[in-house]
Formats: structure tokens, C-alpha cells, sequence
């Protein structure tokens, strides 16, 4: 009976410790026009992590528009940039990155119409080049990754800028459980070259990915339950009939 009980509470650890659940996810992006740009503490559900890896099934929550007005100096009227679903994301334990990726519709309005439209895909390697009226624009993307990424040659008006450096962190547990979280980063160049208008620049839109988990709430209830059980038995034990006929015994027998 005591090991049939034994066996019952470890396969109850073993359940209690599957696995943890994402509870939010935090994305910021700093555009050299826009500034900075956060979606903060969405709550979610759809993902989960364990052994030091993390799913996140993407989603609608980090969708909306923004729109700025550039400098007086600039030939654009205006510029909205609209985020759209994020795609699956995976994490392995070794910390290699699937998925993940973000389209960010970016639209330059001159003369009152989108005149330019900016294909940018956060998360996602590769460079795509647009432009109108005389004002062309590449964009350098970068995957996401949980170390440091870096954008180079950097420019304003001709003048060199500092490298823009941005690091991110892995510290998912490493027991069954996953709590803990994961801070994924990119930094994506826009170069914008328009001779007509003197204008010419290189500039850095570092963006950061940031997932929270935590235990399962089912699973707290069960590590609970098994510290209960093992406390009931274990005080069942020492109030237990035969226990205490066998105590008593030595003195009936000395009479």
C-alpha cells in the first residue's frame, strides 16, 4: 500500500511539472521617425515552454496602426505604419529560432496618397527596395535572435552615427516546469536615399520580442495536492490503531 502510494505521488510531481504557460508577450519597436512604438503586456495563451523551450502560436494581439508626421524639412505629409499577425515562433533548447515573423505595412503619404509603401518583415532576414518620385528606400531585415544584433554603417545627412547594438536573453527554467521568459531581438536598417530633396540617410529600427511564462495554474493546484497527501498519510501513520497497540504492548507483557 505505502509504495502503491509512492508511485501515485511521483506520477503526480510528473504532472504537476509539465510544462509552463505564456501569460503575455511585449513588443517594442524604435523607428528613427516614429520613436518608440510599444505594445506592452498583451496577455496570452496560445503558447507554452518546457525544458528550456518555448512555442508561441503568434496572433492577432500585436496588430494596429500608427501614424506620424515627419519633420517640415521632409517632402512626405505624413507616414502610417500598420502592424499585422505575428506567425508561430518555436525556441529549441539549444536556442535556435523558427518563425516568428511580423509584416509591418509602412506607407510614405505625398501629395495626400500612400506615394510609397514600405515592405518591412520584423523577424524575418532579407532586404526589399521601393520608392517614388525620386525617393528610394531599402529595407535590411533581420531574423529575431536571443543574442545580439547589431546594425552597421549607420548615416544621417552624409554624417556617420554609432552602431546600434541591442541584446536579448534566454532564462526559460531548466527543470520540466518552462517558467521564466525569452527576450528576442532584431535590428533592422532603413536606408533612404532622395537626391531631389537633400535627403540621405542609414538608420537603425532595433525591435524587441519579449514572452513571460509561468507554471500552469493546474499544475500549482497538483504540486499542492501532493504536499497535502504526503502530510495526511504521514499524520494517518502516526495515529494509526496498530501503532499504537504496539507501543503499549511491552507494558501488558512485564505484568
Amino acid at each position: 500500500m505505502r509504495n502503491s502510494f509512492l508511485v501515485f505521488l511521483a506520477l503526480l510531481w510528473t504532472v504537476s511539472a509539465q510544462a509552463g504557460q505564456l501569460v503575455e508577450v511585449e513588443i517594442e519597436h524604435h523607428w528613427s521617425v516614429l520613436g518608440v512604438m510599444t505594445a506592452g503586456a498583451v496577455p496570452q495563451t496560445h503558447g507554452t515552454s518546457t525544458a528550456q523551450m518555448g512555442t508561441w502560436g503568434g496572433g492577432p494581439a500585436l496588430t494596429g496602426t500608427a501614424t506620424v508626421a515627419p519633420p517640415t524639412t521632409s517632402p512626405i505629409s505624413s507616414i502610417t505604419v500598420q502592424f499585422s499577425n505575428h506567425s508561430a515562433l518555436s525556441v529549441t533548447a539549444g536556442g535556435a529560432l523558427t518563425g516568428g515573423v511580423q509584416s509591418v505595412h509602412v506607407c510614405a503619404y505625398l501629395f495626400g496618397f500612400c506615394a510609397i509603401a514600405i515592405p518591412v518583415a520584423t523577424g524575418a532576414a532579407g532586404t526589399a527596395t521601393t520608392g517614388h518620385y525620386g525617393i528610394h528606400v531599402t529595407v535590411i531585415n533581420q531574423k529575431w535572435t536571443l543574442g545580439q544584433a547589431i546594425a552597421t554603417g549607420l548615416t544621417s545627412g552624409g554624417l556617420p552615427l554609432p552602431n546600434v547594438t541591442i541584446t536579448g536573453s534566454f532564462d526559460l527554467a531548466t527543470g520540466a516546469t518552462g517558467h521564466g521568459f525569452l527576450s528576442l531581438v532584431a535590428a533592422t536598417t532603413i536606408v533612404v536615399s532622395a537626391p531631389s530633396f537633400n535627403v540621405r540617410s542609414r538608420t537603425a529600427t532595433p525591435s524587441r520580442l519579449h514572452l513571460r511564462f509561468v507554471p500552469e495554474p493546474s499544475s500549482t493546484w497538483l504540486l499542492g495536492a501532493a504536499v497535502l497527501g504526503i502530510t495526511s498519510v504521514a499524520r494517518k501513520r502516526r495515529l494509526a490503531p496498530g501503532r499504537m497497540e504496539s507501543r503499549s504492548a511491552p507494558d501488558s507483557c512485564g505484568v
